[in-house]
């Protein structure tokens, strides 16, 4: 049992800093291309990434620890360890990116935010847009943002392992005992 739980650590962190890597590379080809408008399609590339990475890892961990099966909980937990390893990487990375790499990002999504809320707030004052401003800008410190991609990430991770354990799991029907 201890052998299965380590070797269901390395299979996950091998797996989860694959996926990591790989939405780090989509992340910066955003960035670098100006693709934030785009961002749905991004999302749903991140999102086929992560399908794809936590069922080859749950499979992965299935054949080399339990001879090909796997129930559910084990499933569950491969898939949600990858998505929190993946999350770590991905949470470096924007960590990185916003303070270090564009450290103007920032304030370009407050400037976004300032013109978003004039738009569709003709109504707000000058004050009430600057109050609402400082509000944003206490929760868009470098490290709160890349806490949030960690944590939004991990959910995201364990909402998909939810519905792909169900088509990773084999049981094995000799394992049947009788109490």
């Amino acid at each position: 049992m201890k052998n299965n739980k380590k070797s269901l650590m390395k299979n996950s962190l091998d797996f989860g800093v694959l996926a990591g890597v790989l939405i780090c590379i989509i992340s910066l080809l955003t960035y670098l291309f100006s693709l934030s408008n785009y961002k749905w399609a991004i999302n749903t590339i991140i999102a086929i990434v992560m399908i794809i990475l936590i069922y080859l890892g749950s499979k992965n961990h299935a054949k080399n620890s339990h001879n090909g099966f796997i129930n559910y909980t084990d499933a569950l937990a491969s898939g949600i360890l990858i998505g929190f390893f993946s999350s770590i990487i991905f949470g470096i990375y924007v960590y990185c990116l916003y303070k270090f790499i564009d450290s103007t990002l920032i304030e370009k999504m407050l400037n976004t935010s300032r013109d978003a809320l004039m738009k569709n707030n003709p109504n707000m004052t000058e004050e009430q847009v600057e109050n609402a401003l400082e509000i944003s800008k206490k929760f868009m410190a470098p490290i709160i943002i890349s806490l949030s991609n960690i944590f939004s990430l991990t959910i995201l991770a364990f909402i998909l392992s939810l519905i792909i354990s169900v088509f990773v799991r084999k049981k094995n029907i000799n394992d049947f005992q009788e109490d």
